[in-house]
């Protein structure tokens, strides 16, 4: 029984051994990594993925000036329609703040505030051929239609102004 009991005790001392197998640290810390890395990845990274979608998406569906398109002029159609823009516009301007310049000396009138109202919204027509003009620039229906906008606008505006001075010289007659 010597062998046997020599065997058992050899057996005993390689099972009562403080050490695991060579190794099991290794996988151990293996295991732990990965687990590690699955949590980091649900707790810390999922709430900034989710800001991320939300500002990205902030960005796409609200219009900021750098998203909305730029409206197409006349004036960067041609240098030639350029120069009939700035002329249409630069007279519309002048007359407008004759306008407004002899409306405040007469005081204000409702009939010129009726038509300086109704000239501010003939410029929804201006805004929504500009719109025609940004999607087809070379149209010359669009482009004709713009420039008889300017045409009108200034000559309402030449006739608004002779109303004015009418009534202003018909004022100072009666005063006299």
């Amino acid at each position: 029984m010597d062998s046997f009991e020599k065997q058992i005790i050899e057996m005993r001392n390689g099972l009562q051994t403080d050490e695991p197998d060579q190794g099991h640290f290794d996988r151990f810390e293996m295991k732990l990594e990965r687990n590690k890395q699955k949590f980091l990845f649900k707790r810390i990274y999922i709430w900034p993925a989710i800001a991320a979608i939300i500002v990205f998406g902030l960005f796409l569906f609200i219009p900021t000036p750098e998203n909305e398109q730029k409206q197409t002029t006349l004036g960067q159609v041609s240098e030639q329609y350029a120069q009939v823009e700035f002329y249409y516009t630069k007279a519309i301007q002048h007359e407008t703040e004759k306008i407004k310049a002899l409306n405040e000396q007469m005081g204000s009138d409702n009939a010129i505030q009726l038509l300086v109202s109704e000239l501010e919204e003939y410029d929804q027509v201006y805004e929504q051929l500009c719109t025609d003009l940004n999607a087809a620039p070379n149209d010359q229906r669009v482009i004709n239609a713009l420039i008889a906008y300017y045409q009108t606008k200034l000559e309402i505006s030449q006739k608004i102004l002779e109303n004015i001075q009418l009534k202003s010289n018909s004022n100072e007659n009666t005063e006299i």
